[in-house]
């Protein structure tokens, strides 16, 4: 497809995208029409309006939190804080606090369920993981005595959480219904015997929740596991520093960068083989994929830019250059813009994905943001 082609195809993405989400917005209340700014060192969590790229909220905090995630069905904001050892739910309705969860253990990492129900919460050197349920507001299990549940994924539902170690070798199934590990998935890259500071790392599935992604980087190399069979189905030889995978919201793509080289591979879901390549984004801070899964948006720390290329085509169709530090991005739920946090000049920039150049710089997000988010992220790589 050349780049004429993929601009005629994108102003009609970007037509359907303005009729598909001109009236949801007002359904859900505008939620949609947001991305929230989480800046280090402060409490207090910056919401920006998409539609005009001000700052239109601030929603005040009682601590500065180590990790926020949203659910847009239960309109809600979870924030973790690790000295406090608790997790706060705030209504993303009256911008106030509803519950305080303590616990006894530092919440280090936290995933939504899919359904938007289900919190859980983490910490890899206690062992321990925490199932939250959002609408009673208060912790319904607690399993103990897992060997460093470093990352942990819900299924296609929320009724399985597939937890994984960085020196495991096998992913384990939680019933969520009960609290009780059901099983071990055997993965098929273990440790070999090598001395490796981290075997796994790296959790993720496909937002439909069909196949589940185990990526080890000491080998190099990608376990793929059937989420509906609860088995793993292929292992997948990969190159370079792997530290995280993308899937695309459109179930078909897989986006895997090199940390080192640069390299950026794009696989196939269907088949599990490297469809191609783009160079150019050493030491990937995110990545981003709007215009409905046909654009990839990777934010390079080293280059201090973002590379934009045609994933269908791996052509590299721009290298968006960026100033004060970039350190995470989002995009918007329309799929139109992509938000960069910059964290050293503490601005949030912003990208047209149509034209591929940054269109505005937001103050006032927070001093240093490090986290930018929406209560749908359709990139799937938070």
């Amino acid at each position: 497809m050349s780049n004429i082609s993929l601009l005629q195809t994108t102003v009609v993405a970007h037509l359907l995208a303005l009729v598909c989400f001109s009236g949801s917005a007002k359904a859900l209340d505008d939620l949609l029409q947001y991305v929230f700014v989480v800046s280090q060192g402060s409490s207090e969590v910056v919401v920006v309006d998409t539609d005009i790229d001000a700052v239109v909220e601030r929603i005040q905090l009682s601590s500065v939190p180590n990790e926020v995630v949203l659910s847009e069905e239960s309109r809600k904001m979870l924030s973790s804080n690790l000295a406090d050892r608790t997790v706060t739910i705030t209504s993303l309705d009256s911008l106030e606090q509803e519950a305080v969860i303590k616990l006894n253990f530092s919440p280090s990492r936290m995933r939504l369920g899919t359904a938007g129900r289900l919190l859980v919460v983490g910490n890899s050197d206690a062992g321990v993981i925490s199932i939250i349920d959002l609408e009673a507001g208060q912790e319904i299990h607690r399993i103990e005595g897992l060997e460093k549940p470093d990352y942990f994924i819900f299924g296609r539902d929320e009724r399985l959480l597939y937890v994984a170690s960085s020196n495991g070798t096998g992913l384990v199934v939680v019933d969520v219904s009960n609290g009780e590990v059901r099983k071990e998935i055997p993965l098929v890259r273990t440790n070999s015997g090598k001395d490796e500071s981290a075997l796994v790392t790296a959790l993720a599935r496909t937002p439909g929740g069909q196949l589940g992604f185990v990526l080890h980087k000491g080998e190099a190399a990608m376990d793929v596991v059937d989420l509906r069979e609860n088995k793993q189905i292929k292992s997948v030889d990969l190159s370079g520093s792997v530290g995280r995978v993308y899937p695309s919201a459109n179930n078909q793509y897989l986006i895997i960068p090199d940390n080192d080289s640069g390299e950026i591979s794009v696989f196939s879901t269907w088949s599990f083989r490297k469809l191609g390549a783009v160079q150019g984004a050493p030491d990937v801070a995110s990545v981003s994929i709007a215009l409905f899964d046909s654009v990839a948006f990777v934010v390079s720390r080293k280059r201090n830019s973002v590379v934009a290329f045609s994933i269908a085509e791996r052509n590299k169709l721009a290298d968006i250059p960026l100033q004060g530090g970039p350190i995470d991005s989002v995009v918007s739920v329309n799929g139109l813009k992509i938000y960069v946090a910059l964290a050293s000049s503490g601005k949030l920039a912003v990208i047209d994905a149509i034209t591929l150049e940054v269109v505005s710089m937001i103050d006032n997000v927070g001093g240093q943001p490090v986290d930018v988010i929406t209560v749908r992220d359709l990139s799937y790589c938070h």
